[in-house]
Parts: C-alpha cells; sequence; structure tokens
C-alpha cells in the first residue's frame, strides 16, 4: 500500500515593521536632503514621536539631539535663544558688525547662548534619559547639565556677561536649578556651582547692609 506523504504547513510568523533610520550626517539638517530623503526623515521622527510618548523609552544621545533639533519644542527653544541673546548683547553695549548673523557674530555669543540655552530648557523641563557610551545619562534639551556648571561659572567671569541686568538673572536662575539637581553628585561642576551660589548669596547680604 502506498504511503501519502503529507506534507506540513509551517506558519511564517508575521515580519516585525521595519524601524525608520535616521539619514542625516552630521551638521546637515532637513534643508540639505532631497524631497525623498526628507519623507524617509519624517518617518524616522514619527516613529521617535510615537516612542516619546512612553518616558521610559531610552534614545541614543545622537538620536535624540536629531529629533530634538527640529521638533516643535527644539524649534520654539531657538527662537527664544535668538530673541533673548540680541537683547543680552544690547545689554552688554556690544556693536554689531554683521546685520546678517547679528548678535551670534559677538566673542560672547556661544556663552551666552548655551547658558540662555539651558536656563530655557530647564524652566520648560525639556529632560530626557538618553544612551551614551554604553551608559544612561540626562539630558536638558541637547545638553548634558550635570557637567556644565563649571564653564559656566568660567565664561560669566570671563566675558562679564553679568553686566547684562537679563543675563545676570537668568545666570542665578541657573545656578540655583543645578544645585538643586546635581548637588549630591559633589563633582568638580556640582562643587563650583554651589561656591558659587554661596559667593552671590554672601554679595546679597552685603549689598543689602548697605541700603
Amino acid at each position: 500500500m502506498e504511503q501519502e506523504t503529507q506534507t506540513q504547513q509551517v506558519e511564517t510568523p508575521p515580519k516585525k515593521p521595519r524601524q525608520a533610520r535616521s539619514i542625516l550626517k552630521s551638521g546637515q539638517t532637513m534643508a540639505d536632503l532631497t524631497v525623498e530623503e526628507q519623507e524617509i526623515q519624517r518617518e524616522y521622527f514619527r516613529q521617535k514621536k510615537v516612542e516619546s510618548r512612553d518616558r521610559t523609552a531610552v534614545y541614543y544621545v545622537e538620536d535624540w539631539c536629531e529629533y530634538f533639533q527640529v521638533s516643535e519644542e527644539g524649534r520654539a527653544l531657538d527662537d527664544y535663544v535668538n530673541k533673548t541673546g540680541n537683547q543680552i548683547v544690547q545689554e552688554l553695549g556690544k556693536e554689531i558688525t554683521n546685520k546678517r548673523l547679528g548678535w551670534l557674530i559677538v566673542p560672547e555669543a556661544e556663552s551666552i547662548s548655551r547658558i540662555v540655552r539651558l536656563h530655557r530648557s530647564l524652566e520648560k523641563k525639556f529632560i530626557r534619559t538618553v544612551r551614551f557610551n554604553g551608559v544612561n545619562h540626562e539630558m536638558v534639551g541637547d545638553q548634558f547639565a550635570d557637567v556644565m556648571g563649571d564653564d559656566i561659572i568660567k565664561a560669566t567671569g570671563q566675558h562679564n556677561l553679568i553686566a547684562s541686568p537679563t543675563f545676570s538673572k537668568i545666570y542665578r536662575n541657573v545656578l540655583e536649578e543645578l544645585d538643586e539637581k546635581y548637588s549630591d553628585y559633589n563633582n568638580v561642576d556640582s562643587i563650583a556651582v554651589h561656591e558659587e551660589l554661596k559667593r552671590l548669596r554672601k554679595l546679597d547680604r552685603q549689598m543689602a547692609k548697605q541700603r
């Protein structure tokens, strides 16, 4: 009797949805991409936006910076930094020699931009956990705030940025926020921030006695 051979049907598991990938290279913006490339990049950002609704999702640092740069929050932050930076430079009495670049041409611009950017990001709580060198870190906006304290204090003194009333207020707020968030880190930056706040508070008391 001839034996029938039955072919067993093996169910093919469903394919996982294709994960979109960023095609932006370092230093590029969306304007540098072709129409087709922009659509690929937008799909990548759409997926990231879905992931961002889950606050436990962790981005790699490069992915987060790329996403934040073109996000609504990132664009609003750029506008705030540009407006506030321009005001600070005017208060410092700096001459604007290039109308196209505006306040960004002055030597103090990079320091002003970083500090104002950090201030607004802390204020708006643009905070995200990212993966960097295999370790999770906290990013504020697109900066590592926990290691900025010493640089902020040195840049402020070097350029005498405190002479601007607008910057002076921002500077104090940033130091207060950093001290509250990172004082227990006990590193160079947290110690520098704590000592600078002590110095400023001492000056406040001295000025109050003179009134």
